[in-house]
């Protein structure tokens, strides 16, 4: 081969890291995309439903009733969950310490919310078919995927006990907030947190079970994480 047509050969191939060569996205990736676009779907479906009285069973029947949606721990869990998954979708490699254990206390809060939904409150209502849909999708199946997509997908070493206390703030911080404004409101997202019902002694000591659950799932993690191999896994 020529001179010529070595340098016009080379000048055609795209160099590594060129900002021209455009990477397929990864399993990791591909993962977190439907995760976020599943939370979306039924993020939509329990929102309409709030918006459309179908059940006073699943929300009550209020003005407020498309806020009291956004007061359910399980709709705050699944927007985390579908903000953090559409962020590692676009960029996988993150570093910051609050990104993880915002990422962890999705996948922890949702694991519980799938456990405590499916050991006490199933079956309390009878809901529309647009109501029990939205519930298994954000009840059920995006519990499932947060979990694969931690066990199969995530970046591994970046957990630490420091990260998994952080993760537990959020729920003490929406549990201070629900017990402070349901005296205010009258509206309890769920009855074992239902202090009318059940008096406050009875309330705390269900809370201090949850809190449990949460802290042995994250500092489990935590634990786990300590020791896999530092770096990017291979899905992402």
């Amino acid at each position: 081969m020529s001179a010529p047509s070595e340098l016009s050969s080379e000048l055609r191939r795209p160099r590594a890291g060129s900002s021209g060569v455009r990477r397929r996205p990864s399993p990791g990736q591909l993962w977190s995309t439907a995760t976020a676009s599943v939370v979306l779907v039924g993020t939509i479906l329990a929102l309409i439903v709030a918006a459309g009285h179908e059940d006073p069973n699943f929300y009550p029947a209020n003005p407020e009733r498309v806020l009291n949606a956004f007061a359910y721990y399980t709709l705050q869990a699944n927007l985390l969950l579908g903000v953090t998954a559409a962020l590692l979708a676009i960029r996988p490699q993150r570093r910051s310490p609050l990104f993880h254990a915002l990422r962890l206390h999705s996948m922890t809060g949702l694991v519980v919310t799938c456990l405590v939904y499916h050991l006490i409150l199933a079956g309390q209502f009878e809901l529309s078919p647009r109501a029990q849909l939205a519930d298994i999708v954000l009840h059920t199946v995006t519990p499932i995927m947060a979990a694969i997509d931690w066990l199969l997908f995530r970046p591994r070493g970046q957990i630490g006990v420091r990260i998994a206390g952080w993760s537990l703030v959020f729920p003490l911080a929406w549990l201070a907030f629900t017990l402070a404004r349901g005296p205010a409101t009258g509206f309890y997202p769920y009855t074992f947190i239902n202090v009318d019902q059940h008096g406050l002694a009875r309330v705390l000591l269900n809370c201090l079970l949850v809190a449990a659950l949460f802290g042995s799932l994250a500092f489990g993690a935590a634990w786990t994480d300590r020791r896999r191999p530092r770096g990017r896994h291979a899905g992402h």
